[in-house]
């Protein structure tokens, strides 16, 4: 392979050497970036200075080789096609590089058809924001392209506004995560424009798996599908507070989780006026609001496309012509044929352009639906189905968890480390124990393939039913699933762990003004043990630090609190349990 080396200041012209990579050293970058000359090899930071244009083609592929940022005080033109994407990454996606850095540039940036992937933002203020894409003072137009699987240590995993309104729209936000926004992050009277999106499996530690707005931000939302995102806090699809509003429209908020508050949307000292939305469990006020399973289609690309008796599904979606009827139409489908919408606009996410199969594919077929589940327990079958869709060898995670009928998830199966020959399947045949004393409700079955715990290449979820007891129950004790074993899964272990290990639990409750709150581990480890209020404040800190396998136990003393209902939460290894606590005066 003919290696180019540039040497001209740092600055980078038109390069046409076919089928050359090209090295770009540490400095100032600016002219063309054509396919001739891919690779693009980032070999240190590189800056587009004021007044000054980096022109990159379709077909590029810019690689950073180590922990470096494109910073961009002139203008950055990435304008790929649908056939010819650009791809930003980087060559060692557990290092990755420091993502696009716009910082006080000019309008009219755009980044359009472009892969965004493996950034990663630590550092001091301001380099632990934005992890794909970071906007300071700076109004840039990203459309059509894909951001997945970039970290920020304090704000907006994906893309990061500070002051700015940038134009995003067409845009597939997945796997992306920080403390703050795993997806976008809206600071500091930023009112970005967020057109067509699709937020999924975007994770953050505090607030707004999918969305954070604060400080004085107005950004405007539409036809935007926010699903199976995750806040560790609350607001696992959007979170919302200190003096910021959202409008918008033909919005869809599904199937997120928080494990305090705010499943779906969160909201302090803020306002969200939203119409023809259809969001989870809340009547939204609203012109057109509707609170309905938007019955999301299995497919093939396993997104959030729609089900539609005319593509060919049993059922038809309720958020299917739903929109706003005077809203313009979107350019795009909701149907998994493929076939352009019409009409009156449909509710969330309308694809631009007809997705390929994920690289990794993972199917969950139940035996027998519905699945219903006596009161004294009983067992379901199911199959799990894993594809490897690539040309090369995979070797990529494995896991299952169930959601409770309170929202909140535990871990089943794995995580396991599979590898997958190239344009090969797994099939394995599991039985699944559901034990007496799990509350009675609807569940969730999940399983999911990628990088535990959240960069998700795909997933795939059945429900079921269990009757009987309403305990108010969040432990693993009893859950054995069974069956074929995967590569290197010990099943008497996996049984055993899930038997009997991280169980928690507080007797009396109701109490006042103590209780003792016990919790069993069955490996040595580091244990925390956390109590929040309904808000998701700290109000006291009872284990941190080693523990040994065993039973344990420890006096929560709430005096001085307020009553109300606080929320215990046991973290050991992997695992995350969460107890509801009840203090009466």
């Amino acid at each position: 392979m003919f290696r180019k080396l540039m040497l001209l200041a740092g600055v980078v012209g038109m390069i046409s050497a076919a089928g050359a990579d090209t090295i770009i050293p540490a400095g100032n970058v600016s002219g063309t970036w054509a396919a001739a000359g891919s690779p693009f090899l980032i070999m240190g930071e590189i800056t587009v200075p004021t007044g000054q244009t980096l022109n990159i083609q379709p077909g590029v592929q810019v690689i950073f080789q180590g922990h470096y940022k494109l910073i961009v005080n002139g203008w950055l033109e990435a304008i790929g096609t649908e056939q010819d994407s650009i791809l930003f990454t980087a060559a060692d996606t557990s290092v990755g590089w420091w993502g696009i850095r716009f910082i006080d540039a000019p309008d009219s940036s755009r980044l359009t058809y472009c892969v965004i992937k493996s950034g990663k933002a630590s550092g001091i203020v301001p380099d632990h924001f934005g992890g794909g894409v970071y906007c300071h003072d700076s109004n840039p137009e990203i459309s059509y392209s894909m951001i997945c699987n970039n970290w920020a240590f304090w704000a907006g995993g994906g893309v990061f506004c500070d002051n700015s309104s940038p134009l995003i729209k067409n845009c597939i936000f997945l796997a992306n995560s920080s403390n703050e926004g795993g997806g976008i992050c809206c600071l500091f009277s930023s009112n970005a424009r967020i057109i067509n999106c699709l937020f999924k499996y975007n994770s953050a530690s505090t607030h707004g798996g999918g969305i954070f707005v604060s400080q004085a931000s107005d950004p405007q939302i539409e036809n935007t599908t926010i699903c199976e995102n995750l806040a560790q806090w609350y607001g696992g699809g959007l979170s919302l507070i200190y003096n910021s509003n959202i409008t918008g429209e033909n919005n869809i908020v599904w199937q997120n989780n928080a494990f305090v508050g705010g499943s779906q949307i969160h909201i302090f000292e803020s306002s969200l006026i939203w119409t023809y939305c259809d969001i989870q469990d809340t009547l939204w006020q609203g012109l057109g609001n509707i609170s309905l399973d938007p019955l999301f289609a299995s497919c093939t690309q396993g997104t959030a496309f729609l089900s539609q008796t005319v593509a060919g599904q049993s059922q038809q979606s309720p958020c299917v012509d739903a929109g706003n009827p005077s809203s313009s139409m979107i350019v795009g489908t909701s149907r998994t044929d493929g076939v352009q919408d019409s009409g009156i606009v449909d509710m969330g996410y309308h694809y631009g352009l007809f997705p390929p199969p994920p690289p990794l594919d993972i199917t969950l077929t139940p035996s027998n639906p519905p699945i219903v589940i006596p009161s004294e327990g009983g067992w379901f079958a199911f199959v799990i189905t894993i594809d490897n869709n690539t040309d090369s060898t995979q070797t990529f995670d494995g896991w299952t968890l169930v959601q409770l009928p309170n929202g909140i998830p535990f871990p089943l199966i794995g995580p396991i480390s599979i590898t997958l020959s190239a344009n090969s399947s797994l099939f394995r045949a599991r039985d699944q124990y559901v034990p007496p004393n799990a509350p009675a409700g609807n569940y969730i079955y999940r399983g999911f393939v990628g990088d535990h715990p959240w960069a998700i290449a795909d997933s795939s979820s059945f429900p079921f039913t269990k009757l009987g007891s309403n305990r108010d129950w969040l432990g693993a004790d009893g859950w054995i699933c069974s069956g074929e074993p995967f590569p290197g899964e010990n099943l008497a272990q996996n049984d055993e762990v899930h038997n009997s290990s991280f169980i928690i639990h507080n007797s009396p409750n109701p109490f006042n003004p103590t209780t003792a709150i016990s919790y069993q581990l069955s490996a040595n480890g580091f244990v925390s043990l956390r109590v929040y209020d309904a808000a998701g404040r700290l109000v006291a800190t009872l284990v941190d630090g080693w523990r040994e396998a065993g039973a344990h136990e420890v006096t929560f003393d709430a005096t001085g609190l307020a009553a109300g209902i606080y929320f215990a939460r046991l973290e050991a290894g992997e695992y995350v349990g969460v107890e509801k606590l009840i203090l009466l005066k």
